[in-house]
């Protein structure tokens, strides 16, 4: 089992973290197959997130209040990235960047709807484990018209597939080879 950095994760996250990872591994404990394991794993992930949902709106609607009401039209060719893992969203920057897309990063939640205020890009990239909050929370606060990605290197694909729907975003593994055409393809509408 691969070890998990939980610096700056809220003890919710790492507990699901944990969670998930050790039912992943249970598959050499109680003889199940890997695939079984996986789905199971997703399942419980998916069963919490649902028992956690009126706590998390709830704390949405608390960052919701720190938004400013009025937002001007978003900037076209412009994307914000954010990820807790601060090398990877320097290679999605750096990727970006090159293909000359106007690039700002954040690393949390609060951060990404600080950003997102300032700069108002049109297409938001952002991982489903954040330090602060689960990246659909964030995506949920934008307003309409501007595009997301949630995207996840850890997640089960029908997790982070049910996150997106949640949310409106469209969902993305990490990483992946045609990151850059991805999001080019939502810049260009």
């Amino acid at each position: 089992m691969r070890a998990v950095d939980h610096a700056g994760l809220s003890p919710w996250h790492v507990a699901l973290a944990e969670l998930a990872a050790g039912m992943a591994s249970a598959s050499v404990a109680v003889h199940l197959p890997p695939w079984l394991a996986g789905a199971l794993a997703a399942f419980v992930v998916g069963v919490l997130l649902r028992l956690l949902e009126p706590w998390l709106r709830l704390r949405g609607e608390r960052l919701a209040l720190r938004a400013p009401a009025a937002s001007p039209a978003p900037l076209s060719r412009a994307v914000l990235v954010v990820d807790a893992d601060t090398s990877v969203a320097a290679i999605m920057a750096r990727t970006l960047r090159a293909r000359g897309v106007t690039v700002y990063v954040a690393h949390d939640g609060a951060d990404a709807l600080a950003s997102w205020s300032q700069h108002r890009p049109l297409v938001v990239v952002v991982d489903l484990m954040l330090r602060d909050e689960l990246g659909d929370a964030v995506i949920a606060h934008l307003p309409r018209g501007v595009r997301a990605l949630l995207m996840s290197g850890s997640a089960q694909p029908a997790l982070l597939a049910t996150a997106a729907a949640r949310c409106g975003a469209t969902p993305l593994l990490k990483p992946p080879a045609d990151f850059a055409a991805t999001v080019l393809a939502l810049l260009d509408g």
